[in-house]
């Protein structure tokens, strides 16, 4: 193939590792470039102006106005074509020889990834000329610590062509992208496809670096800069793209919307500022382990396909892209993907597992499982919820629900590969698994070992969690048989024993626990929970996993989420918890050592202060402080600053809340008759309070209409009568007064609470937020009643109600564990209906 570069040598050329490199950058050229007013968003703003502009030409022309004349300045004027856009494109066909060069400097790097953002979305002669300006150094540049953020940035920018049509445009409309196109209005390129100099194809130049690259992939996979280049290789070969959920990233403001750079990583890679050394703490293996500090985001990302809202560039099922793909997983894996022929020979663990559990290695590989599983032609998802748009496609999920969803810890569903697809065998390979002697007697030579070993990991353990995720259910099932975390169909009594050794070293290992946690939230049938529940109780009973101090309450809460979600051993649960709680009471030496569930509520939620001063029912005191402050809340005058909730603690009250009915009593008593009226403020003002207890409690209609729950809510609204107006302009403490008042039982306890809240109708009408709840709560009908909570009022209030009724059957129930509560609804509502024809 023909390039453009004198420069360029033979990869691997050189002395040692000496890659192919290019030369310094130009300093007149980092002058030009540092003199460019490059600001992203404003460069995509006058590109959205300026096709807002020719669309709203388009549609006088088509359809004039009679109130508007067509020869209008305002509409016949040209509009002013993107000056950042105009200079973008100027500087790219400047530096086109240079790219490689400017990839390895600070600035230039920053300048280079700013330039394909701007103009390779809109561009495709420019990101031919990107990708064309790393050929050659490919290599270089993915070890490089600026180079590889640019070489990243090409590709993603290079791949998609951004949605040219305007959002003020009609769905209805005839104009597409091509119409639109903003290189076409501005003159610029006439055919994308066809210009007459020598630089390739897009398609071409990727198939070029995937063939540069893809000897090495073994070495650039344990480099932290290689790694992420190869990720990015392997996304562009299977048709998509990494997008990092909104609610994940930190610092995106009050829209919790991600901006450009934020998804990019940021430009800024190196600091100009003097370093300062600080003094650092020591890092904790548990934070790594459970989800925080420093821990790569390849088992957070989510991959949508690049035509999803994008137009593709590419065309990723070309033959020379699944060959590419084929040679980077036999690089990194060793065995042929895209093969008709299904492997069963069984291979030693050897380097494959070493590359699991390297810290750039293992994120890749649970990239490339996750890929393979996509691209798997069979692959469904069928064992998951999803959430469907009245025309019957695929709903996206919102900002808000996701965030939802996060706070209580519900991941979304992950798609599961099917028997004898690539992704099957890579798993395999990974475990080292033989369906030969799978067939024979049920056991395993290496895959027991390789479980075990990639849990204690804290890489190794995230790429089994994922495996765990996306294996269908007999895969599913023999896994957890294989680690020795289910029996066996044949030989149970034997695995007995191994079973409760293989469940306790998993328990006391402080990356092991977390293995069970993911095997608990995504048990797939109630004979594998009512397997493996008895065997963990022993440990909730003896306090163990109840103890924060031994860091283990995560795996409570999954057990109580499997507990609710399969209805197995929910009282075996609750007796296995009052004696955990009575047992470190004991230990303690602060109480008898008896506890009932009630008591169980306030060590669970662990409430502290804001300084970390925990109360008296963290040492123990709850059994003896009753008299005087409701069951071991902890001393009010020690309580400053703003409350903390334990996390695990929270979730699991939660699950604890959606037991049955009947045996929930204690649990909604140990809520609310355990707190005073200012702990259920500040619970009810705390994010992860009001969502995982007080929506538990009033936002389920199948359980708000039980006895249970309808003595809790009337004493709740007891309780917070006098707090209820504050609460009410709080950014989250309205949600609880809204749902309070739909579900309180009775009309009379509505009027009883709209009675407190029209007291404070001045300071509801401040802001906002307590405007929506004097609508929400009809408080404007109230008050126009002379008798207060008339007709007219109850009127309003039936109407409320039976249109969020109304709502919640369209919907379906957020709570339903069967997850198709409104199909349901529909369907017996299609069989009344037929029923009373035929009648």
């Amino acid at each position: 193939m023909t390039t453009s570069h004198d420069n360029k040598g033979d990869i691997g050329g050189g002395d040692g590792n000496d890659y192919n490199r290019p030369r310094r950058p130009n300093a007149d050229t980092l002058s030009y470039l540092r003199s460019l007013p490059l600001h992203e968003p404003t460069a995509h703003a006058e590109v959205s102006t300026f096709l807002n502009h020719h669309n709203n030409n388009n549609n006088n022309e088509t359809s004039p106005s009679s109130s508007d004349p067509p020869s209008s300045p305002s509409s016949s004027e040209p509009a002013e074509p993107p000056q950042i856009l105009t200079a973008s494109l100027a500087a790219i066909n400047e530096i086109h020889h240079e790219i490689a060069s400017l990839a390895g400097d600070e600035y230039g790097s920053q300048i280079v990834e700013s330039l394909a953002r701007i103009a390779g979305p809109y561009s495709t002669r420019a990101a031919r000329i990107l990708v064309d300006g790393i050929v050659g150094y490919m290599v270089h540049l993915s070890t490089h610590r600026y180079g590889s953020h640019v070489v990243q940035t090409i590709l993603q920018s290079a791949i998609t062509v951004m949605n040219n049509t305007s959002s003020s445009t009609s769905s209805t409309s005839s104009t597409t992208a091509e119409d639109t196109s903003v290189m076409r209005l501005m003159e610029l390129e006439d055919d994308d496809d066809n210009d007459d100099d020598e630089l390739p194809q897009l398609q071409e130049l990727i198939i070029t670096l995937i063939t540069e690259i893809t000897p090495y992939a073994k070495e650039l996979a344990e480099h932290i800069c290689g790694s992420h280049v190869i990720r990015t290789l392997i996304c562009v070969l299977g048709g998509l793209r990494e997008v990092v959920p909104s609610h994940l990233i930190k610092g995106g403001g009050n829209t919790g919307v991600p901006t450009m750079m934020m998804v990019a990583g940021g430009s800024r890679r190196g600091k100009v500022k003097k370093k300062k050394k600080k003094k650092r703490k020591g890092s904790n293996p548990m934070d790594i382990a459970g989800g925080g500090g420093a821990t790569n985001t390849a088992s957070y990302t989510m991959l949508k396909p690049i035509g999803s809202d994008t137009h593709a560039r590419i065309d990723s099922s070309a033959v020379e892209f699944q060959k590419g793909l084929a040679s980077m997983v036999h690089t990194l894996s060793g065995f042929h993907c895209c093969s008709r022929k299904f492997q069963t020979k069984v291979v030693p663990p050897g380097e494959l597992q070493r590359l699991a559990c390297h810290p750039s290695a293992g994120p890749l590989l649970i990239l490339l499982l996750r890929v393979l599983t996509l691209q798997s032609k069979t692959s469904s998802s069928t064992s998951s919820k999803k959430r469907s748009s009245p025309s019957g496609g695929e709903q996206q999920v919102d900002t808000e629900s996701s965030m939802a969803d996060f706070r209580l810890g519900i991941a979304e569903p992950s798609p599961q590969f099917q028997p004898n697809s690539d992704a099957e065998r890579l798993a395999k390979r990974i475990l080292c698994w033989d369906d030969d002697d799978t067939t024979k007697n049920g056991t395993q030579p290496y895959a027991g070992d390789v479980i075990y070993g990639l849990s204690g990991e804290m890489r190794g353990s995230r790429l089994l969690e994922c495996i765990l995720h996306s294996s269908h259910d007999t895969f599913f099932h023999s896994i957890a048989c294989a680690g020795g975390l289910l029996l066996r169909q044949t030989n149970k009594q034997d695995d007995e024993n191994e079973i409760e050794d293989a469940i306790n070293d998993y328990l006391n290992d402080p990356v092991g626990n977390y293995i069970i946690q993911t095997l608990l939230s995504n048990l797939r049938t109630s004979d594998q929970a009512d397997d493996i529940l008895p065997r963990l109780t022993p440990s909730i009973a003896s306090g163990y996993l109840l103890d924060p101090t031994k860091k283990r309450r995560g795996v409570f809460w999954r057990i109580v989420e499997c507990s609710a979600k399969f209805g197995v051993g929910q009282e075996m649960v609750l007796d296995a918890m009052c004696k955990g709680f009575g047992g470190l009471s004991r230990s303690g030496g602060g109480g008898s050592g008896v506890c009932d569930v009630g008591d169980c509520i306030p060590r669970l939620l662990d409430l502290t202060n804001g300084k970390g001063e925990d109360d008296d029912a963290d040492n123990g005191d709850d059994g003896d402080n009753n008299n005087n402050n409701e069951q071991g809340v902890g001393d009010r005058k020690k309580r400053v600053g703003r409350m903390s909730l334990d996390v695990s603690g929270a979730r699991s009250i939660h699950h604890l809340l959606k037991f049955e009915p009947k045996i929930c009593g204690e649990v909604l008593e140990g809520i609310v008759g355990r707190f005073d009226a200012q702990d259920l403020e500040l619970i009810a003002n705390d994010g992860l309070g009001s969502r995982c207890i007080m929506d538990a409690i009033l936002n389920n209609p199948k359980r708000t209409s039980t006895p249970p729950f309808q003595k809790t809510i009337t004493a709740l609204l007891q309780k917070l009568l006098h707090r209820v107006v504050a609460l009410s302009v709080e950014r989250v403490g309205h949600h609880t007064v809204r749902n309070l008042f739909l579900a309180l039982p009775t009309m009379d306890d509505r009027a009883m609470l709209c009675g407190e809240l029209v007291k404070g109708l001045t300071k509801l009408n401040g802001n906002a937020i307590g405007r929506g709840i004097v609508v929400d709560c009809c408080l404007k009908e109230f008050g126009e009643d002379n008798d207060g909570g008339g007709g007219v009022w109850r009127e309003s209030v039936k109407r409320l109600l039976e249109r969020e009724s109304f709502l919640r059957d369209i919907v379906g129930d957020e709570d339903n564990e069967d997850g198709d509560g409104a199909k349901k609804k529909k369907r017996k509502r299609k069989k009344k209906k037929k029923k009373g024809m035929e009648e």
